[in-house]
């Protein structure tokens, strides 16, 4: 099944709560050992980050409502994009890199296959002959939806905090047998089942998207924290 997150409600950002939902499979490291993982480019969003407005009063006016509601959002991208240009955020980068290290601090021997980073599902259940030549045991496969800020609503009471949502899955070798497959969101609004759900540091909390362009620094620090808590938690999931 191909699952593709779109809109701008929470409903979007819980993706796997919805039309992607798929059960959940906790790894048994005992009953299924693996030692080298070859763990996929991460299926990454290519607009960049964005300062999410989950809901906005123009949700509720119909076909122009929705329209006047992209319009809003394609212009706080924007705006939020220029502002951290700046600070050279690779936040692709950071997540490969804080990926990898929380792997092999869980005792994997990592090995890196290379793949689309554009792509918004996991690729085939058989992953052929990625990495063949490091003979690994498993494929770990992982998307980021969307990642970068979200409010809840227009309010003071609603305020900019960071948010990413990871897919993952790890398929054993040379079949199509999942071993592992969850989903991670940092700050995901709403408590709910199937998913790891982490809450956001509150020392990256910004009232309103003004206030949140204009301090870029500090905008970064808050995604790299949750780059850092989603990549610990994903770890975790494979202790």
């Amino acid at each position: 099944m191909v699952c593709r997150l779109k809109g701008l409600t929470v409903l979007g950002l819980l993706f796997l709560l919805s039309a992607c939902a798929v059960p959940v499979i906790p790894y048994d490291r005992g009953a299924t050992p693996v030692k080298t993982l070859a763990v996929l480019s991460p299926g990454w969003p290519t607009a960049g980050p964005t300062a999410l407005l989950a809901s906005s009063p123009a949700q509720g006016f119909g076909l122009v409502g929705a329209l006047v509601g992209a319009a809003i959002q394609a212009n706080l991208d924007s705006k939020f994009r220029d502002s951290i240009a700046p600070q050279n955020f690779d936040g692709q980068g950071i997540f490969r890199t804080k990926m990898i290290a929380a792997l092999k601090a869980r005792g994997y021997e990592v090995v890196e296959a290379s793949a689309r980073t554009d792509r918004t599902d996991f690729l085939a259940d058989s992953y052929g002959n990625l990495a063949a030549d490091a003979k690994p045991d498993a494929y770990l496969d992982c998307i980021v939806a969307r990642f970068g800020y979200v409010a809840a609503g227009v309010s003071d009471a609603a305020p900019y905090r960071p948010f990413l949502g990871l897919r993952c899955r790890m398929t054993q070798a040379g079949g199509s047998t999942v071993l592992m497959r969850d989903t991670i969101i940092y700050n995901p609004l709403v408590n709910a089942a199937g998913f790891v759900g982490l809450s956001p540091d509150p020392a990256y909390v910004f009232t309103n998207s003004e206030l949140l362009f204009a301090d870029p620094a500090k905008a970064v620090m808050g995604m790299q924290d949750a780059i850092d808590r989603v990549t610990d938690a994903l770890g975790t999931l494979l202790k």
